[in-house]
């Protein structure tokens, strides 16, 4: 079941739309769940990517749906394919579309390539093309892997803290000048079959540079589409069903004015397919942009030792209950999986997460659920997979709990959780077994 998961990010990473494809004789059909964009719409997409004008993105907040500002920047030699470019304070002239060929300031062209110092490592130094090889990717495999590299890899997957380098002795220091700039966020676009794909999202910072140099820090985010994989008995063909569930809209007014999601969308409004969640979620956008305290709380040392975890909530009928999770860490400390096996009136099922987790912090990705159904009379594997990237604040670790900002508590033995339900502590509401309940 485990190695089913994990594939499934390869799989829903490296799908190409438009009817079956074929590796190593797997014959798999891919779809999108959702109507293409019109010719209007299309035509008018690239004529907004020509003029570096700017897409509005749908998301969820605090206090209701918020609108960010994301600018199309086409590459010159194929108008259906470029970068998009979060814009964090739009001018008066930006909430039109800009003149022709116009370049944003803040993208990375005519900016120095940052030095091999000052690039993503990995903390097993396991070496690039080792990533590249490995037919079913695992979170730890990738890690070696250059932000620049992401969109080659089969799972297109890096964690995207990475500690830095040790910094050289104080007599060799050279005198450094502050950042200049702001950091970048930026997806990667593709028009394809009539949709909008979304992918290689990335972050890129500032770094502190000698006097006349430029230095950025670049991370590359998990990027796993969201989606439905369905493989039957061997020699019958899958299906790979991704979902276009990002909404990104013509105009900031469009974007405020939008329904529900369940609504039929509008002509100012695209449905996308691919990762963009991976940077929906604004504590993973902080945590990359200024990273915690060294000496911040770490669970990491705590976690690799932890055979499971329990987690209390409150049930839609009230009740409290401790979810039991498997943890399943890696060779190193801070990166692993956690694993919840239940039934409901469908059948059982087995719902996993991925986490990355370090000084301050702890990051999830996912949820992914597999399931063993039948079809047509025939077995077949179910395996729901979702982009979200999520990173909850670590306050305190202790013997028996693990205590994250929002006053959430993960247990450390299933005598805790029992005793926290019986005290009644305070629990978040979930009608399923989840640890992030926005993302689904």
């Amino acid at each position: 079941m485990r190695a089913a998961i994990l594939a499934l990010a390869a799989l829903l990473a490296c799908a190409r739309l438009g009817g079956a494809r074929g590796d190593d004789d797997d014959e798999r059909e891919v779809r999108v769940a959702g109507e293409p964009m019109t010719d209007e719409q299309r035509a008018r997409l690239l004529d907004h990517a020509r003029t570096g004008g700017l897409l509005w993105w749908r998301l969820p907040g605090a206090e209701g749906p918020r609108c960010e500002a994301w600018r199309l920047v086409p590459d010159p030699a194929d108008p259906e394919r470029g970068r998009l470019l979060f814009v964090a304070d739009p001018t008066p002239a930006d909430l039109s579309s800009g003149p022709e060929g116009h370049v944003p300031e803040d993208t990375v062209e005519g900016r120095a390539e940052p030095a091999p110092s000052a690039s993503s490592s990995s903390r097993s130094n396991a070496a690039p093309s080792a990533a590249l090889a490995t037919p079913v990717p695992s979170t730890r495999a990738i890690l070696a892997a250059p932000a620049s590299s992401a969109s080659s890899l089969l799972a297109l997957a890096a964690w995207p803290l990475l500690p830095a380098p040790d910094p050289p002795a104080p007599s060799d220091s050279p005198v450094l000048v502050p950042a200049l700039g702001s950091p970048t966020l930026q997806l990667a676009y593709r028009l394809a079959e009539g949709h909008l794909t979304l992918t290689a999202p990335e972050l890129e910072r500032p770094v502190d540079a000698p006097p006349g140099e430029q230095k950025a820090l670049g991370h590359a985010l998990t990027c796993v589409f969201t989606g439905v994989s369905l493989t039957g008995p061997a020699g019958t063909p899958g299906r790979l069903i991704l979902a276009a569930r990002e909404r990104f809209f013509f105009s900031e007014a469009a974007c405020k004015e939008a329904g529900f999601a369940d609504d039929p969308s509008g002509p100012d409004e695209l449905r996308t397919v691919g990762c963009a969640g991976a940077l929906a979620d604004p504590a993973t956008r902080a945590r990359l942009e200024r990273p915690p305290a060294k000496d911040a709380a770490d669970a990491a040392p705590r976690l690799h030792r932890a055979r499971a975890l329990h987690h209390l909530r409150r049930g839609s009928d009230g009740v409290l209950v401790c979810d039991a999770w498997r943890n399943r860490p890696e060779r190193a400390a801070g990166h692993g999986r956690l694993e919840h096996r239940g039934r409901d009136e469908r059948g059982r099922f087995v719902r996993s997460y991925a986490y990355d987790v370090g000084p301050g912090y702890l990051t999830l990705q996912g949820p992914a659920e597999y399931r063993r159904v039948r079809v047509d009379g025939r077995p077949t594997d179910v395996v729901r997979a979702s982009s979200c990237l999520v990173t909850r604040g670590v306050l305190a670790v202790g013997p028996t709990a693990i205590d994250l900002d929002g006053g959430e508590r993960w247990y450390l033995s299933r005598r805790a959780c029992d005793e926290a339900r019986i005290a009644g502590a305070a629990a978040p509401l979930a009608a399923t077994p989840l640890l992030v309940s926005t993302c689904e």
